[in-house]
């Protein structure tokens, strides 16, 4: 899969910019949020968010269209004796946006991410790996010619094994604030 991904991010930047507004950024994301995953024996998690950060590299084709290769935390569930299990994602998106006014537009984004969350025997939590459809939409507001800033809620596919082996299906929502900085 790294490779797939990678041969179409380069394919996508060596393509020519047909528009004044292409070129490359480098984003930096912070949000909160927690994978949704089921408590062993039909208990409760004491604790479901945590700060995330992710960093992310695209390429604006024009004004609307933009593709993102991105790497983040997922946030962290814990319980009451202070354990916790995590977990984190690659990956790519498409990302439309539409202007609304002066530097202030709208954007969505689907992509086709890989999460992992890692396990925890003491909570009774086996890690798991997914690859699925993720998607976000969100706010953004230019601060500068070189600079935008995004407000945004983004879902990734996440999965866990119970003790028994039992795989299990969830989500991580992530709702966050990213700097983009384009060179």
């Amino acid at each position: 899969m790294k490779k797939i991904v990678t041969a179409l991010f380069a394919a996508l930047i060596a393509a020519p910019a047909g528009a004044a507004d292409a070129g490359g950024y480098f984003a930096l994301n912070v949000a909160n949020g927690a994978p949704s995953i089921p408590a062993p024996a039909g208990g409760a998690f004491a604790q479901k968010s945590a700060t995330t950060y992710g960093v992310a590299l695209g390429y604006q084709m024009d004004k609307f269209w933009a593709v993102e290769a991105q790497y983040t935390g997922l946030g962290a569930v814990g319980d009451a004796a202070g354990n916790q299990a995590k977990g984190r994602a690659a990956n790519f998106s498409m990302v439309g946006s539409l202007p609304l006014g002066e530097g202030l537009g709208i954007y969505g984004k689907v992509g086709l991410s890989s999460s992992k969350i890692d396990g925890n025997p003491a909570m009774g939590v086996a890690g798991g790996s997914r690859t699925g459809m993720s998607y976000g939409v969100g706010v953004q507001f230019d601060l500068a010619a070189v600079a935008t800033l995004r407000a945004g809620w983004d879902r990734y596919p996440v999965t866990t094994h119970s003790a028994a082996g039992v795989r299990q299906y969830g989500n991580a929502d992530l709702l966050g604030a990213t700097l983009l900085v384009r060179f």
